[in-house]
């Protein structure tokens, strides 16, 4: 399909946040790495946080998968064996996190004028996101980086964050939420979407998805290209798009 025709007969578009708004992926990484160092003593690399959030994303089946998470890691490189509490586990995560979530993260490049530009030109906006509420509501009241440029709660009709669905993507539940709050149909939405668990949402969700890669993502880019409807390389790229349609 010819990507100018991607919004043709729509009338919303659907965001992820974490590596498609915001420029945060290796920045959690980061967060778990100390967090790891902290509570274990051990270092470990970007590449292996990384392998074990895809591997404990394949076998979660809590309630809670940040809470599961921190158990698993403490339980994988914890030297010394110990009664474990989640919530106290999240709470020492989060001293760590609030330092990178009020100070380091930061918009996509582009982010701000291509959802003001889709905002302008009448599209309804709709945001998906396994993010916590907590965080963020940080992201667009404690750091400035983010609140200074744009607060998303102004520009997104409906947002739907990892409270409100009961499955993760690549589940679609985040996606149908999201289309039966704004009273639309799936073929009136265009998801866009870095990963591929983010793609194959959109696609269990039968909507059209627009991939713009992130470096996170890229390990998995052959699978999430013969998955999306559509690909630019940037979000520069999806606004020059826009100013000529």
């Amino acid at each position: 399909m010819l990507i100018k025709e991607m919004l043709k007969n729509k009338k919303a578009v659907l965001f992820d946040l974490d590596g498609t708004i915001l420029d945060d992926s290796n920045i959690w990484n980061e967060i778990y790495i100390e967090f790891i160092k902290q509570e274990c003593n051990v270092e470990i690399t970007i590449e292996q946080i990384n392998k074990d959030w895809h591997e404990h994303l394949k076998v979660f089946n809590s309630d809670d998968f940040y809470k599961s998470y921190v158990l698993y890691l403490i339980n994988k490189y914890s030297k010394v064996k110990k009664k474990l509490n989640a919530d106290e586990l999240r709470k020492e995560l989060y001293v760590i996190a609030d330092i990178y979530v009020c100070n380091k993260v930061e918009y996509k490049e582009y982010a701000p004028e291509v959802i003001k530009k889709l905002k302008g030109m009448g599209y309804r906006l709709g945001l998906g996101s396994i993010s916590d509420r907590e965080t963020f509501k940080k992201y667009n009241y404690n750091n400035s980086n983010i609140s200074n440029k744009m607060n998303l709660f102004d520009y997104f009709e409906k947002i739907v964050l990892y409270e409100d669905v009961a499955n993760k993507k690549p589940n679609p539940e985040v996606y149908m939420k999201l289309i039966k709050e704004l009273n639309l149909n799936p073929e009136d939405c265009l998801i866009i979407e870095d990963s591929l668990s983010g793609i194959q949402a959109a696609k269990n969700a039968n909507i059209e998805v627009l991939n713009i890669p992130d470096e996170c993502s890229l390990k998995n880019q052959n699978e999430i290209d013969n998955l999306a409807d559509y690909k630019v390389n940037s979000l520069k790229e999806l606004l020059d798009i826009l100013e000529e349609v």
